[in-house]
């Protein structure tokens, strides 16, 4: 079968941190900012309960926090805005396999290739039912734009999409490749491999992949 893929407009989706109020036509993923004048309008009343529930919670966990924090030690969050105009998407049915232990291409449904209308960001969402036959082993991903650049967060090589058993429960990520990539023609293509190198074979079926950009 052979994967349904196409591409829709509507509006602009923008992702950002802080910023003015939302504007009408667009759909906004906002974080929370430390001026109360913007957070206030996104926080219902009733959570203020649950968000003081959480802040106690977080306050009893912090000393056994900081004992892991020498081996804990992550970046900093990487923040930023993007317009992003178009959609592009993939999906397909047909059950994959691979017992391959380095990166190997999805295969039907597993890329995109279109066209940037214009220097912009470039990310998107991977979705699959995916597990592996040995309880021991598990299945790794990582998403590369246009045949080598490895998009976050899936850029040490040994990211973990799925976990071992053949339960092929729903996995997604989402991936982010860059904020000023070239207009022209750029390719999207997701690749796994049966992670945990102890002779297993990775399944996957029913996956879609989704592309936003310029």
């Amino acid at each position: 079968m052979a994967p349904m893929v196409g591409a829709f407009k509507r509006g602009s989706i923008v992702m950002t941190t802080t910023g003015p109020s939302l504007k009408r036509g667009d759909n906004q993923m906002r974080s929370f900012g430390s001026n109360p004048s913007t957070s206030r309008h996104f926080v219902p009343a009733h959570a203020a309960a649950i968000m003081a529930a959480i802040a106690i919670s977080a306050g009893l966990q912090l000393s056994a926090a900081k004992a892991d924090e020498t081996r804990l030690q992550a970046p900093p969050a990487t923040t930023g805005t993007c317009t992003l105009k178009t959609t592009e998407y993939s999906a397909s049915a047909p059950e994959q396999t691979t017992g391959s232990t380095t990166f190997v291409n999805v295969g039907d449904g597993g890329s995109i290739t279109f066209n940037q209308k214009k220097a912009g960001c470039i990310g998107g969402t991977f979705f699959a039912n995916v597990g592996n036959e040995l309880a021991s082993d598990n299945v790794h991903l990582q998403v590369l734009l246009d045949g080598t650049t490895e998009c976050a967060p899936m850029t040490t090589g040994d990211y973990v999409f799925a976990n071992a058993g053949l339960d092929f429960s729903s996995h997604a990520v989402g991936f982010f490749c860059g904020t000023n990539i070239a207009q022209g023609s750029h390719t999207v293509q997701i690749q796994w491999s049966s992670g945990g190198g102890v002779g297993g074979t990775a399944q996957m079926y029913q996956h879609m992949l989704v592309v936003n950009h310029s």
